[in-house]
């Protein structure tokens, strides 16, 4: 057993095989180093596993942690097995593969980077500044959700992200490819001079669609401008709920609206 209680953060830059059990009770254990983490990880509220370089394969159902955890990415390349129960899930930079169907997490901080994901999920809190959120599979935000930070934020795959909470939409762009669904069911509102969201922004084939839910109002207050585009008029705007447009801009839609 190796148990970390300390508040500090520890570094192995080696290569770390891991057949018994890792208890990270606090602080930060980051690896930068390749693994094999085949045996137990522990990750307690409040600590951190963090991975800053190399390649690394974990088995899923060997980690166990309480909610407040945090799993962060920022380079390499993380591949977890199996089915897992993730903690809240940052990615900076690099990738982490999590695409079996039983794959869930807590939450995703997305600023950088890409998480495939292919399992089906509710999770509490979804946050996107950047990066891409790829594969099929459906993420369900029940709590409060945001895309901002001014950048681009990619969402690929036939997979959906599916809002039931409030989401802030920020200026910069989504981008929608490969036959991804996004959908707004709590409410959306713009807070900045602009947005843009594009469908089918990519060469991946599929019909992207970006839907406001009945039940749901879509804010517009941009006083600058917004745009949902498609390439090729191959996506879809579908409004079931209320589109409410209070921002002086002007909003471009150029796809196909419902």
């Amino acid at each position: 057993t190796y148990r970390k209680t300390g508040a500090g953060t520890t570094y192995v830059q080696t290569s770390f095989t891991n057949a018994g059990t890792v208890d990270i009770d606090a602080g930060t254990l980051n690896l930068s180093g390749d693994s094999t983490l085949s045996g137990t990880i522990d990750l307690a509220s409040g600590a951190v596993l963090h991975f800053s370089g190399g390649t690394h394969s974990l088995n899923g159902p060997s980690l166990t942690g309480a909610a407040g955890g945090l799993l962060r990415v920022s380079s390499g390349t993380i591949t977890v097995t199996g089915a897992v129960n993730l903690p809240t899930v940052q990615v900076q930079s690099g990738t982490l593969n999590a695409t079996d169907a039983g794959a869930k997490l807590e939450a995703l901080i997305l600023n950088g980077g890409t998480f495939n994901f292919g399992g089906t999920d509710s999770i509490l809190g979804f946050t996107q500044t950047g990066g891409t959120l790829s594969g099929a599979g459906v993420l369900t935000v029940t709590g409060a959700a945001s895309y901002g930070g001014g950048g681009s934020k990619s969402q690929t795959g036939t997979g959906s992200t599916i809002h039931n909470g409030a989401v802030t939409l920020g200026s910069g762009s989504i981008n929608l490819d490969g036959g991804r669904l996004l959908e707004f069911k709590g409410g959306v509102t713009t807070d900045s001079s602009n947005f843009t969201i594009y469908l089918n922004s990519g060469a991946l084939a599929g019909t992207d669609t970006l839907r406001n839910a009945a039940g749901s109002t879509f804010l517009d207050q941009t006083s600058s401008y917004g745009q949902i585009i498609a390439n090729s008029n191959t996506g879809l705007f579908e409004n079931l709920g209320t589109y409410r447009k209070t921002g002086a801009g002007t909003t471009y839609v150029q796809t196909s609206f419902t």
